[in-house]
C-alpha cells in the first residue's frame, strides 16, 4: 500500500455495496466520544468510489474535510482507501483522524489498518 501522509486504509467485514449504503443513509451523522453529533456529507461518484466531506458538529467548529472513499471487496469483507482531497483555505485536514475512525467503525464497522 502506498501511504500519503494524510490518506488511510480501513478494513471493514461488510461487502462494498453495504459500506456505500450505510454512508449514504440518513441521518449522516455519527457521534463523538461525548455522545454529541459530528456531521458529514457524501457523493457517489461510481459504485465504488464516494466523496465524503466531514462538516465539523453539534460544538465542534465547521469544517469542509473532503476524502474520496475507494472501496475494494476482499474475500472476508472491504478494504476502504480514503484519500484526503482538500479543507477550508486548502489547508491540511481539520477533522481529526480520531473522529475519522469514529466515523468508519460506527458506519462500516471498520478499524484503520497500520
Amino acid at each position: 500500500m502506498n501511504y500519503n501522509i494524510w490518506d488511510y486504509y480501513y478494513d471493514s467485514p461488510l461487502a462494498v455495496d453495504v459500506c456505500m449504503l450505510r454512508i449514504e443513509a440518513m441521518p449522516r451523522e455519527y457521534f463523538c466520544d461525548w455522545g454529541t453529533a459530528l456531521w458529514y456529507q457524501c457523493e457517489r461518484i461510481t459504485d465504488g468510489k464516494m466523496l465524503v466531506t466531514f462538516t465539523g458538529g453539534q460544538f465542534r467548529k465547521a469544517k469542509n474535510t473532503q476524502y474520496i472513499l475507494e472501496f475494494t471487496s476482499q474475500d472476508n469483507g472491504t478494504l476502504v482507501h480514503m484519500r484526503f482531497i482538500k479543507d477550508l483555505f486548502s489547508m491540511s485536514p481539520l477533522t481529526l483522524v480520531t473522529d475519522i475512525d469514529l466515523f468508519m467503525m460506527q458506519k462500516l464497522e471498520a478499524r484503520r489498518l497500520p
